[in-house]
């Protein structure tokens, strides 16, 4: 092994420690020198407080490696630890090139070639990834890390089946690992196989019951399949094993909103709960020299995201940075995701600065940022995946503020405002926000429509065929009164149906938990059409088989509502009393349709009915519906990016006048 590499296996037990707890589900799970960890990400260790005892050996294993390099520069054994080392600390570039010169002096050793693979997942390089590990295990059939790692790789080039078959030949080599179990239940999920990835995940906790990445799978697939008091379950336990893991907190603060019976109270004060704590210390632009405290100056607004590609977040974000006054303000955006496509490459375009930080540390994101010396910060994912509300936390802006990517508080004290409306957060109700609420004068969102939405079709029950009622939302938001309540809409309306469109109807399970629900209200299973999301642009052009779109409840559409409006497909929604419940309320006042808003399930119905016997009145709504909202402030991105820039110049102003 030699002495370099035996000093960096001793500060492995401490750096484990600290890493358990970054929850990435696909992190690669072990390397060569350490056959039986995970291999987390050193990157935070580096980066932490200096008297961190991992920090500091994981330097001095380092300082141990670059010596034995300068005594024999083709130590490939030095070259290879060092291109970990590296790698852990999140420079996985200079660990790629480490770990090829090591491969260069020792062509057939498995376990460099198996962590060149784990650093090229590092770089999202699937493709390139899977080579090396595939050359690894025909060196090694029996090299643990590279099968494992192999499924990680198939994964992120979309081969689900392939890597589900990656894992089960892991496991047969090492049975019951809950990380490669957990990861074998993440991509059966992520292949629509949620009755097998649920038996997974419930197998690998029946031998690892305190493994807290799996309860976190767990908790977020029940999510997903619409059992949110079980989901909430598995969540808890992850949190009692991991107190200070924020990927759970996300997931409890987001899953309390499918909850029906949680008010703005109860959501204001676990978001507060389960917020990160700030851990960085305060900016004060002002003490910069030369900082200019004109409060009237161009300002430079910094957008964080995870969703900068063909996302709903970008349906409602796009126009707006392109409507934005650039004499007033200079954007930035900071990219937290791989996932790239032509929406990215629009937005790339629209931005002053362009800033991946995906994988980056958030000390190092905070200082990136702080270094751009951007006035004003704005969260577009607040407990959403890809959040990095530590960032904001940290305190990287001196004025920070939530918007769009998620609907309601942040809990986090470092957070200054958050941009709603009068529907969403009514006057009054400011209590429940730890930050100040800026209200826009019409809505908080504003829909830009994608260029492959195509055509309003022509109206599908015609003058006297079956209504199809449809939801595309989340089957999570279809709890039992929403059941009830849309029985109620079809025992209305004789002979209509109800398309209900999401990738989660893949699900037997799910099916037939919610026919068996519809049946307990006296709906047959021939009123029920169930079908998967398939692509985008699929699900717009599915809208022209829909009459008219249910909102659900207490959990309203959002992007879904936008969609159905611009195909030409009236939505009803009930007014609830979270935010999230009142999203439908916001978008369809703005749409110029405050009539499909309903005030208690009676006018639900009644709206429901109505629309559907006037069959005239419905097919003339379905022309007007797009030329209407078009026009309106839902899509008025010239109005709505003034309205929001005169936010931002307000909370400036504010700030300034505290310096």
């Amino acid at each position: 092994m030699g002495w370099m590499a035996e000093k960096a296996r001793r500060c492995w037990p401490s750096t484990k420690r600290i890493f358990s707890a970054r929850a990435d589900p696909f992190a690669p799970i072990s390397i060569d020198m350490q056959q039986d960890e995970t291999a987390g990400g050193l990157d935070a260790a580096m980066n932490a407080a200096c008297d961190s005892q991992a920090a500091l050996e994981a330097r001095d294993a380092a300082a141990a490696c670059r010596d034995a390099l300068r005594a024999d520069p083709g130590n490939a054994a030095a070259l290879n630890q060092l291109g970990l080392l590296a790698h852990l600390a999140g420079a996985n570039q200079v660990a790629q090139e480490l770990i090829r010169r090591a491969i260069v002096l020792a062509p057939r050793h498995a376990g460099y070639l198996s962590n060149l693979g784990i650093v090229l997942l590092g770089l999202c390089r699937f493709d390139a990834a899977q080579a090396a590990l595939r050359s690894a295990i025909r060196l090694e059939r029996d090299n643990f890390p590279a099968q494992a790692n192999l499924g990680v790789a198939l994964k992120g080039l979309g081969r689900y089946d392939d890597a589900i078959k990656a894992y089960g030949a892991a496991l047969r080599l090492k049975p019951g690992d809950p990380a490669t179990l957990c990861n074998r239940g993440l991509v059966q999920q992520a292949a629509g196989r949620y009755d097998e990835a649920l038996a997974t995940l419930q197998a690998s906790l029946r031998g690892n019951p305190d493994d807290a990445n799996t309860c976190l799978a767990l908790g977020n697939l029940l999510a997903q399949i619409g059992r949110t008091t079980e989901a909430l379950a598995a969540i808890d336990m992850a949190i009692r094993l991991r107190p200070h893991d924020l990927p759970a907190r996300h997931a409890r603060v987001l899953t309390m909103n499918y909850l029906p019976d949680t008010g703005m109270a109860a959501m204001g004060a676990v978001a507060r709960y389960l917020a990160p704590v700030a851990t960085g210390p305060a900016y004060d632009p002002s003490r910069i020299p030369g900082f200019d405290l004109d409060p009237e100056r161009r300002l430079r607004i910094g957008f964080v995201s995870a969703d900068l590609h063909d996302h709903p977040v970008a349906y409602f974000l796009e126009s707006v940075l392109a409507s934005m006054d650039r004499t007033r303000t200079e954007v930035f955006c900071y990219d937290n995701s791989y996932a790239h496509d032509a929406v990215t490459a629009r937005f790339v375009a629209l931005a002053e600065g362009w800033r991946p930080i995906a994988g980056m540390p958030d000390v190092a994101v905070t200082e990136l940022i702080r270094a751009d010396r951007i006035d004003i910060l704005v969260d577009l994912s607040g407990h959403t995946h890809g959040s990095r509300l530590g960032v904001f936390a940290n305190r990287a802006a001196s004025v920070q503020a939530s918007w769009l990517g998620y609907f309601g508080t942040t809990g986090v004290a470092a957070m200054d405002y958050i941009i709603a409306d009068r529907h969403v957060a009514p006057p009054g109700e400011d209590a429940y926000f730890s930050e100040t609420v800026i209200r826009l004068p019409d809505s908080y969102l504003c829909f830009t429509p994608p260029a492959y939405a195509g055509p309003v079709a022509p109206l599908p029950a015609g003058a006297d065929g079956p209504v199809t009622f449809g939801c595309f939302n989340n089957p999570a938001k279809l709890n039992p009164a929403v059941l009830a309540l849309w029985s109620r809409v079809l025992a209305a309306v004789p002979r209509s149906r109800l398309l209900l469109k999401a990738t989660q109807y893949r699900d037997k399970t799910l099916r037939r938990t919610l026919s068996h629900g519809f049946a307990a209200h006296g709906i047959g299973p021939e009123r029920l059409l169930f079908e998967s999301a398939g692509t985008l642009a699929e699900m717009f052009a599915a809208y022209g088989r829909m009459d008219i779109a249910l909102d659900p409840f207490p959990f309203a559409g959002g992007a879904t509502t936008a969609q159905a409006l611009w195909m030409g497909v009236p939505v009803i929604s009930l007014a609830a009393a979270t935010w999230p419940g009142r999203q439908g309320a916001s978008l369809l006042t703005a749409a110029g349709f405050p009539e499909l808003v309903a005030a208690n399930p009676d006018s639900y119905v009644a709206t429901a009915r109505v629309l559907a016997e006037d069959r005239i009145g419905l097919a003339a709504l379905r022309c007007l519906l797009r030329d209407r909202m078009a026009a309106s402030p839902l899509c008025r991105a010239d109005l709505f990016a003034a309205n929001l820039t005169d936010a931002f110049r307000d909370m400036w102003r504010r700030s300034m006048q505290a310096v």
